[in-house]
């Protein structure tokens, strides 16, 4: 029961609506060294297995004590004889099954996949990479927003890329997702992709980074000047970008005016080859 509790959360979310006003005993425990980066949702596995565990002692220790209350019953009541034989576990494995039912799953929901954007593996195979080139794509993948890291698992490109999901060391030694963070230039990056062309959020299906909700819908984003942007390109050591937009929109002309006149520009898909110096 107290792991059932701690799956909850902090706070409670009932209805499909958060009620950030009730507080549940994980809200105070999610703060401490450890239990931060814990997922609370997991408890409830650890639940499932005692739960499985307790049904499966509890049965063993019924179906004696039922043989027993049933020959009681047939000597004063004249029952048929549930007793002998294997009656007795079968009458008790019926009402664990029967108790069992109201928790069977459902079947999951059908869901579209999000597609790969339109030119992606076309702009790839005419960049010609060396296997070890790293990428930077933009929009930036974090652990908010992992669209970019599903099209290089649909498509096997790029073989490496800034960013992504994972966990590593932040700026005092400790664990973050995401480590120190996506740096200024790619939440600088991905505002402008946000904003470069009318429905891409929509297109691409997944919530735009770095979007929390505004008076706008997103977070405000101090400007990066172009001297940072290409240092930063530079010490990401990049062999390419490859923006999800067209060269007109506000990101293709922005990354023109920083690395020069695109290498390709197929569909949806634009890419510029990084020099190495």
């Amino acid at each position: 029961m107290v792991l059932g509790v701690f799956s909850l959360g902090g706070t409670l979310l009932f209805g499909g609506h958060h009620h950030p006003a009730i507080k549940l005993p994980w809200y105070w425990l999610q703060g401490l060294p450890l239990l931060e980066s814990a997922l609370p949702d997991r408890f409830c596995l650890v639940a499932d297995g005692a739960a499985a565990a307790l049904l499966a002692f509890a049965v063993d220790a019924a179906v004696p004590a039922f043989a027993a209350f049933a020959a009681r019953r047939h000597r004063f009541l004249g029952l048929p004889r549930l007793s002998a034989g294997w009656r007795p576990a079968a009458v008790v494995l019926a009402a664990a099954v029967l108790a069992a039912l109201p928790i069977v799953p459902k079947p999951l929901p059908v869901a579209a996949a999000t597609p790969v954007p339109h030119g992606w593996s076309a702009t790839f195979a005419a960049l010609r990479l060396p296997p070890s080139a790293s990428v930077l794509v933009v929009p930036v993948p974090m652990s908010t927003f992992t669209e970019p890291l599903r099209w290089q698992a649909d498509t096997g490109e790029p073989r490496s890329l800034v960013g992504g999901y994972f966990m590593g060391p932040g700026p005092h030694g400790r664990g973050y997702i995401d480590g120190t963070g996506t740096p200024p230039a790619g939440v600088y990056l991905n505002a402008l992709w946000v904003f470069s062309q009318a429905g891409q959020n929509r297109a691409t299906g997944g919530k735009a980074p770095n979007a929390p909700p505004t008076a706008t819908g997103y977070l405000p984003v101090r400007s990066v000047t172009n001297a940072k942007m290409r240092e930063q390109i530079r010490a990401w050591r990049v062999s390419a970008v490859v923006a999800v937009a067209a060269p007109g929109s506000r990101l293709g002309r922005y990354l023109t005016a920083i690395l020069g006149s695109p290498a390709v520009a197929t569909g949806d898909v634009t890419a510029w080859r990084v020099p190495a110096r």
